[in-house]
């Protein structure tokens, strides 16, 4: 791993992570796209959310329904007045996951054309008593139903949260360092596979020059696009920046990263 390109973050990454890179299949739309929409819609007004925050939750929603990404929840202070590029541009977690998507794309999808989910919808707040977390999940489970992707990017972790249904409980992120990432799950007769990931804020705001937790948030996303065409087989070199990245989280068990609120998207 001594040869270094520039990653699509901050820090160059190894070339070989680069070689696994591959162009997915050309994305088709999928009768379950608007469903979904019109569920996140009836769900903000519901609860009385802001015009633009559900605009920008369906712009973040409508993409394809081939590859699926499952963030925390909205930050506590966006500003949902400006338009999607400046949205994404402005919020760390939505520009950086947008940059992972071109980069594991090859080019060929960005933000826009990925569907991307939040596990607590509408609910910035841990402790906000409405929504629900009951009802967020439900919101989640219909519209993963509705889409049925072939693939679930699960970049989540309930925390101090709650999570009492069953099938969305099946899509909780991995948290880092986790050597199995990869699992088949049933979607209603459709076989989907989840690459358990953590949340983009880990590498990207709480440790901004840790190369290893990068690395692995980068693998992971190759790893989740690669599955649209075909499987890739586990580098012999993942399981050393595993290792690495169990053993530097452990040091940081009373940082920010432990906190209710620690994979918010931010």
């Amino acid at each position: 791993m001594g040869v270094y390109d520039q990653g699509c973050l901050n820090i160059p990454l190894p070339r070989c992570i680069g070689e696994l890179v591959k162009a997915p299949p050309v994305p088709v739309s999928h009768p379950g796209d608007g469903n979904v929409l019109d569920l996140l819609i009836e769900f903000g007004r519901k609860y009385n959310r802001d015009i633009n925050e559900i605009r920008q939750a369906c712009d973040l929603a409508e993409g394809y329904s081939d590859l699926v990404i499952i963030l925390q929840r909205p930050a506590p202070r966006h500003n949902y007045s400006v338009d999607f590029e400046k949205f994404v541009a402005d919020c760390p977690t939505l520009d950086a996951v947008d940059k992972l998507i071109r980069y594991a794309s090859k080019g060929t999808r960005s933000i826009e054309t990925v569907s991307v989910f939040d596990a607590y919808s509408f609910k910035p707040g841990l402790t906000a008593a409405w929504p629900s977390d009951d009802d967020c999940h439900l919101l989640l489970e219909q519209m993963l139903k509705f889409k049925k992707p072939r693939v679930v990017m699960c970049c989540w972790n309930k925390g101090a949260a709650t999570c009492s249904n069953e099938f969305v409980g099946q899509f909780v992120g991995g948290g880092v360092g986790n050597p199995s990432i990869r699992d088949e799950i049933d979607i209603e007769g459709c076989s989907s596979v989840a690459i358990r990931c953590f949340h983009p804020a880990t590498a990207m705001c709480y440790n901004p020059y840790n190369a290893d937790y990068q690395a692995l948030l980068t693998y992971h996303f190759i790893a989740a696009f690669s599955e649209l065409s075909y499987r890739i087989h586990e580098p012999w070199w993942l399981e050393q920046i595993n290792t690495r990245s169990m053993h530097a989280i452990k040091w940081q068990r009373n940082d920010r990263l432990d906190t209710p609120d620690a994979y918010d998207r931010i």
